[in-house]
């Protein structure tokens, strides 16, 4: 899609709110008949339906469907309006009897034009906030908007779900919020040009009926994962994104629900966290439940409240009312769903509990029979949200609107259904900002993770990590494509050796990197402090002046400037100089934090485990023995074993008292789960009775909070 073409269709559509089908598609196409009317020759006008399409395809880059073409011009040839046509051949050809006054046509050339400015204005501000922030984007405002469009086509025809919107945008979304902040008339020209790529994907859809009654009462039921995050048992970015999504549906009107199947789902999550004594370190759930310092009988609350919470809290409705023995009948009558099968196959699960495929299948299964007897997604009442994209692809239609969709395709989808788009312009920008800055920050995490895991030896100092981390969040093409190599490099089984010396070279590039932007960074604040002092200088001379009333009205204007960007750079340099401080504080709290836990580690005893081992197992073999010597004694009831035997069955009954009494516990049915156990309980234990853990670990989240309050100003 080329700058013209979007904004040709944003000049179109700014007119007025832009509702489905009659609005959606006649623009467009009496915008095409007018200039098709204009530049013939001829003294009649006549059109063909064919040339029509391909003069859209040029105009507005956009290939409308033949059939819905001709449905649309069928329609159109049935009303008295400022277009009119006549239709011949079976709705192949047409005359043209009266187009829009040249004003009309006019104005929305005139209007493309000036968007076409703002546009190309964008594009350098976007370069400049780069450049200035020291920040690299691999994408451009054109690929937004395609991707976007493609977002909206997916909605309706069998195509591969994609992230749209994702980390490798997440540079361009930082820049979005800033002008939000800084230049609202900038801000307003994306959220129309991006609702004018949503338009472009709408009407290269292949099915249409103009007769067709939208359905508004719309139900969006979560996936477990969405609950989580609004929960906030996930991490801050998640949290953020889901709430940001939730607010939209809420505010459009939909209902949010949770099947209890899902239901089911989640309390699976949360019994596992129980029964590990907390969530596992690779989750995202660890990450929340460190930062909001929760313990288990929190998680017990929410297990046997959840319900209530989802209601209550949240106005999320668990709906239908369904049995546990119903939900049973469900898991049981799907556990050999070959669809089931085919999920747990194409996801190459490690698990062997297939139930999160049941569910997930279930689902979806449940929303299309809801909508099953509707043909077009306008008429769909029900959508499963999920952001599994496989399960997405997985359960799309070869020939139906898909009843499964990801985060990404809520808006376009309320769209959709409330047929009006000026409440929902805003929200999927900012949908867009908030998800692209949650995948970022999630993919950032993720790669760290698995390059720690790996080359963790490589990094001589915390400086390496964090050069690491910033130039993952800049998404610096080098770091990034040298991360790549490395994972080519293991697959390809290169020799450790080699990859190590690989993975130190990443690391002095990112070290570089960091050096570059600390250099410009201190650049910037000389160039800052030469600014304060020139305005300082000019105020003075004005303090000085004994003629300020004779000073001209762009003198006095220059100044008063000058005097307001002294402020702000006074203010920002404070900012600045409180951030660093903070950041300082912050950074030796969280080392000598890491060499607590460290120390924690080190001072783990697995001597109960081993004992209590020991002991289950000679119990065991001690009941073994009874139990053997009984079997004998029935076959030779004449035997006499003495006090042997009498011996042996005290000791067994006692070894069976035992074990009765630790039953639940028994370390030897599940010895891994009970020695995470007892190292979790030896941990938790240190770290609660050390005063200087506690400490500091209260004293980080001070800082913490100090910071984000310092970087929010």
């Amino acid at each position: 899609m080329k700058k013209s073409n979007i904004a040709l269709i944003t000049a179109l559509y700014d007119v007025k709110d832009a509702n489905l089908y009659r609005e959606i598609y006649f623009p467009v196409i009496k915008y095409a008949i007018t200039r098709i009317f204009i530049e013939s020759s001829e003294n009649r006008k006549y059109g063909d339906v064919t040339e029509l399409q391909k003069r859209i395809e040029k105009w507005f880059g956009i290939t409308i469907p033949l059939i819905v073409l001709k449905k649309s011009l069928v329609a159109l040839s049935r009303t008295n309006d400022d277009v009119i046509i006549n239709l011949y051949d079976k709705q192949n050809y047409f005359s043209i009897d009266r187009v829009w006054n040249a004003d009309v046509k006019n104005d929305i050339d005139s209007k493309a034009e000036k968007v076409k400015s703002l546009f190309s204005r964008l594009t350098i501000a976007f370069n400049q906030y780069l450049e200035h922030n020291h920040l690299i984007s691999t994408k451009s405002f054109s690929d937004l908007l395609i991707e976007y469009s493609n977002e909206s086509i997916s909605l309706f025809e069998k195509t591969e779900t994609s992230e749209i919107a994702g980390e490798e945008f997440s540079n361009m979304a930082l820049f979005l919020q800033w002008i939000q902040q800084n230049d609202g008339d900038l801000f307003g020209l994306v959220e129309q040009i991006l609702w004018s790529s949503i338009i472009a994907g709408f009407l290269a859809r292949k099915d249409v009926d103009f007769e067709t009654k939208v359905e508004k009462n719309v139900s969006y039921y979560l996936d477990s994962a969405l609950v989580f995050a609004l929960l906030d048992l996930s991490s801050v970015e998640s949290h953020d994104s889901v709430h940001d999504m939730l607010r939209i549906v809420k505010e459009a009107g939909c209902t949010l629900k949770v099947h209890p199947m899902t239901i089911r789902e989640i309390k699976n999550v949360l019994t596992a966290v129980e029964k590990e004594q907390g969530p596992r370190t690779d989750s995202e759930m660890a990450s929340a439940y460190v930062r909001r310092q929760l313990k288990l009988s929190d998680i017990l609350h929410l297990r046997t409240h959840l319900q209530q919470v989802l209601e209550d809290d949240y106005q999320v409705i668990v709906s239908p009312s369904v049995s546990d023995n119903e939900i049973e009948g469900y898991i049981s009558k799907y556990r050999n769903n070959f669809k089931v099968k085919d999920l747990y196959l194409q996801r190459d699960s490690s698990s062997d509990d297939v139930f999160r495929e049941i569910h997930d299948v279930f689902m979806a299964d449940f929303v299309s029979n809801k909508n099953s007897n509707y043909g077009l997604a306008e008429k769909y009442d029900a959508y499963f949200v999920t952001t599994n994209s496989d399960l997405a692809d997985f359960c799309r239609p070869e020939v139906k609107a898909t009843s499964v969709i990801t985060p990404g395709q809520v808006v376009m989808n309320l769209w959709l259904h409330s047929t009006q788009s000026s409440s929902l312009k805003v929200s999927a920008l900012t949908e867009m900002i908030s998800r692209s800055i949650a995948l970022n920050q999630m993919a950032v995490k993720r790669k760290l993770k698995t390059f720690y895991s790996h080359y963790s030896s490589c990094l001589t100092d915390d400086n390496d990590w964090e050069a690491m981390y910033q130039s993952l969040v800049y998404r610096s093409n080098k770091v990034l494509s040298g991360l790549e190599t490395l994972a080519d490099k293991e697959r390809e089984g290169i020799a450790t050796e080699e990859a190590l010396q690989f993975a130190k070279q990443v690391i002095d590039i990112a070290r570089a990197e960091q050096k570059r932007r600390t250099e410009a960074e201190k650049r910037e604040s000389e160039r800052n402090k030469e600014l304060l002092a020139e305005i300082e200088k000019v105020t003075g001379q004005l303090e000085n002046s004994q003629n300020i009333q004779a000073a001209s009205k762009e003198q006095l204007a220059a100044l008063k400037k000058l005097e307001k960007q002294n402020q702000e750079f006074r203010k920002e340099l404070a900012r600045r100089d409180k951030e660093a401080e903070f950041q300082a504080r912050l950074n030796e709290v969280q080392d000598r934090l890491r060499e607590l836990d460290q120390q924690a580690q080190d001072s783990v005893s697995y001597c109960k485990y081993w004992l209590f081992i020991f002991i289950e197992v000679v119990c065991s073999l001690f009941i073994l023995s009874a139990i053997a010597l009984t079997v004998f004694h029935c076959v030779h009831p004449n035997y006499d074993f003495g006090a042997y035997g009498h011996v042996l069955s005290g000791v067994s009954i006692i070894s069976l008292v035992i074990l009765l009494l630790r039953i639940k516990d028994m370390y030897i049915f599940s010895p891994i789960i009970s020695k995470h156990k007892i190292e979790k309980e030896q941990l938790n234990d240190w770290k609660e009775h050390n005063g200087e853990y506690v400490k500091l670990l209260k004293r980080k989240n001070e800082l913490e909070k100090n910071l984000d309050a310092v970087r929010i100003i």
